[in-house]
């Protein structure tokens, strides 16, 4: 009995030379494809909520996520941001200079692709009642972009429970399932610093709370670091950015300075973010060059 198409067998050689279009993205270059997940993780104070909306935004009116020549939206997207944090007020604080009548009359139609609900703590991943009102607002908004800000608030599991984290992402799964192309972006906090001596990175995707299966999951990370404040005379910020990605190959680091123009927009300052720090272990000692008993070649 011969296989079905999809499980037969192919060589690796048939699949060097064909062609595949790599998948469809939100947000381009492989940032946040079609369907795919992506966690925004980052300490407290570093400005994530400013991070979410400006990610948001761009994809709700296909515009350049923190005006990067490196990132695109290809096409608007119907965006639900879900946040438990900042409340109405907070929200507004954040959203009202970004949406001024210049930029709703620039945006056009695509203005009204953002869509928010906002301290509703009904509203649960691990609860038949909390999914059923979460399904319920995705039934009426039809999302291609769910946010929920932050994810810890949707849920009641222990994060440092493998397991019980791995059945947290099968709901997502069985969410993204029920909206086909639906994408999902979340955000969560990262360990403290860690002191430089150790000679770990400070935006290693490994230093998101909790267990490992946060860092398998999904399709990209973005791990961010707040350095210094600008030399405004409002209040504003500059944070480190590293893409890790799972489809594609990941832009470099950036630095992004928040509301340095005083109009709470999150935008790429350069390419580059801190210096990798310097690993405590001692370095081997120095050998002298070879000589022709070591095989004759120069090691130095």
């Amino acid at each position: 009995m011969a296989l079905p198409s999809g499980l037969q067998p192919k060589t690796l050689v048939s699949l060097s030379q064909s062609e595949i279009v790599p998948p469809p993205s939100y947000i381009e270059p492989s940032v946040l494809p079609v369907g795919g997940q992506l966690i925004l993780a980052s300490q407290a104070k570093t400005g994530k909520s400013f991070i979410m909306i400006e990610m948001g935004r761009a994809l709700a009116c296909a515009d350049r996520p923190f005006t990067s020549q490196e990132l695109y939206c290809p096409r608007a997207c119907r965006v639900l941001l879900i946040e438990q944090e900042l409340g109405e007020a907070g929200l507004k604080k954040r959203i009202e200079k970004i949406y001024t009548r210049e930029e709703i009359s620039r945006q056009g139609f695509m203005a009204d692709n953002f869509l928010y609900v906002s301290q509703q703590p009904d509203i649960k991943l691990d609860t038949v009642k909390g999914l059923k009102v979460l399904t319920d607002i995705c039934d009426e908004v039809q999302p291609d972009v769910l946010m929920l800000d932050p994810l810890g608030r949707f849920h009641n599991v222990d994060e440092n429970n493998a397991q019980a984290v791995s059945g947290l992402w099968d709901i997502i799964d069985k969410l993204r399932k029920t909206y086909p192309g639906m994408a999902f972006i979340t955000s969560m906090h990262m360990s403290k610093p860690p002191d430089a001596r150790a000679g770990i990175e400070p935006l290693d995707p490994y230093r998101i709370r909790g267990s490992g299966k946060f860092f398998d999951n999904p399709d990209a990370i973005l791990t961010t670091m707040r350095t210094h404040n600008l030399a405004t005379q409002h209040k504003s910020w500059s944070v480190s950015m590293r893409f890790t990605l799972r489809h594609g190959e990941s832009p470099d680091d950036m630095i992004l300075h928040v509301n340095e123009g005083n109009d709470c927009r999150v935008k790429q300052f350069k390419s580059g973010g801190i210096k990798p720090l310097q690993s405590n272990v001692p370095k081997a000692k120095q050998e002298p060059p070879a000589t022709q008993e070591g095989f004759g070649f120069n090691r130095a």
